[in-house]
């Protein structure tokens, strides 16, 4: 995420542009605003969603997968001693 910060960072600066910094989301945020934190000064700051998260799904059973074919084991033949 990409987010204005008052922070110093000229690498940030050249690659972003001025005062924009690369933000890590947080487990802060809610299904209205977006909360990050600034991977320089380690600020956090919130964002308020363009569109809110759809409601959570349940979770869906997953199917056993098939078990493959067993192939029928060979018989060796019996030679006969004497």
């Amino acid at each position: 995420m990409i987010w204005p910060c008052i922070c110093k960072h000229p690498g940030q600066d050249k690659i972003h542009g001025p005062g924009r910094r690369v933000f890590n989301p947080t487990n802060k945020s809610t299904k209205d605003t977006e909360v990050g934190r600034c991977t320089v000064c380690l600020a956090e700051r919130s964002v308020k969603r363009a569109e809110p998260l759809p409601e959570a799904k349940p979770a869906r059973k997953q199917e056993a997968a098939p078990e493959p074919e067993k192939k029928p084991e060979k018989k060796e033949k019996q030679v006969k001693r004497r």
